[in-house]
């Protein structure tokens, strides 16, 4: 799909080695295992359908990453600590409510990718997001989809547009 697409240019382009990563949403935790082969060390992942954590640990393990992986039933609210990266495909809405939690667990020097937007909804998602106190970094575009890149530090710069043309 176009936004789990998105979702994997976002993390092949800013994930750096030894991120600690947080999947909300897994869903099969495609992005969780894709961030673990990118050479993160550690990867949580989280989905409030018990059946989405159990087949995302399920092929953690057919992976041979499941020694890198915590999940848990629920969403980032249960989270500890602070990550370096956040990858949330998730619908406006969802991100929209998430964004003070988002925020709160995205480590200062962190990125948080936000998938699954459909173009009408890209500046209410940015609303929500600044207003959690992240400013936006980059934004990438697919067909009527958008993931959007956040950062709590402040950018002078316009944000990166990377949308192939």
């Amino acid at each position: 799909h176009e936004s789990t697409a998105l979702a994997l240019r976002g993390l092949d382009s800013y994930l750096f080695p030894s991120s600690r990563v947080l999947d909300v949403g897994t869903g099969s935790g495609i992005l969780a295992l894709a961030a673990l082969r990118l050479g993160a060390r550690q990867a949580d992942l989280c989905d409030v359908d018990p059946n989405a954590v159990r087949i995302a640990l399920e092929n953690a393990r057919l992976n041979n990453l499941d020694e890198s992986v915590k999940a848990w039933v629920g969403s980032v609210d249960q989270a500890e600590g602070v990550y370096d990266m956040i990858l949330a495909n998730l619908v406006a809405d969802v991100l929209i409510r998430l964004a003070p939690e988002l925020a709160k667990h995205l480590a200062p020097l962190g990125l948080l990718v936000s998938s699954g937007i459909i173009l009408p909804r890209e500046n209410d998602v940015i609303r929500a997001m600044e207003h959690a106190g992240l400013k936006l970094h980059a934004r990438k575009r697919l067909g009527d989809w958008a993931a959007l890149m956040f950062s709590h530090g402040s950018h002078d710069s316009e944000p990166e547009d990377l949308t192939d043309d």
